[in-house]
């Protein structure tokens, strides 16, 4: 059997360092938690800002979506007019104006042209306006088609 020597030492503990307790050892100041927090705060403005924009974006592109259903609409039921009886309802009329959810829709309804500048008797140009305001902000979408009495 081998002998144990009595000269092992236990494993040394390596103790802190002496630098964390020096005198002269330097410490976070003032200025750096003042440059700090105002990193912190830029950074907060910035995510809130951003935040607010894209529900703002996002309520005008609701706002879009309901001109255009309404637009949409409105030529619908202008050329069902017509197919249920040609006779009655050419040429086609619509009430000037009208507001639906915050949307004004404003619709022209006129003679259409070819490109000699001669009138076409069987189809008429329609002109649809709808605008919104949002905030201190009004939008306007325009949107123009043309019916035939003979589809």
């Amino acid at each position: 059997m081998k002998k144990q020597s009595k000269s092992q030492k236990a494993p040394a503990v390596f103790p802190l360092s002496s630098t964390l307790f020096r005198r002269d050892a330097r410490g976070i100041t003032l200025v750096e938690v003042l440059i700090a927090m105002l990193i912190a705060a830029l950074s907060i403005t910035t995510i809130v800002w951003l935040e607010k924009n894209k529900w703002g974006g996002f309520a005008n592109s609701q706002k879009t979506e309901d001109a255009i259903r309404l637009i949409s609409k409105k030529v619908e039921e202008i050329r069902l007019d017509i197919i249920k009886d040609p006779d009655a309802n050419w040429p086609p009329t619509a009430p000037a104006t009208y507001e639906s959810d915050g949307i004004k829709i404003e619709t022209t309804i006129a003679p259409a042209y070819d490109n000699l500048g001669n009138q076409l008797d069987d189809v008429r140009k329609i002109d649809i306006i709808a605008s919104w305001t949002t905030g201190i902000k009004t939008d306007t979408l325009e949107i123009t088609t043309y019916v035939s009495k003979d589809f």
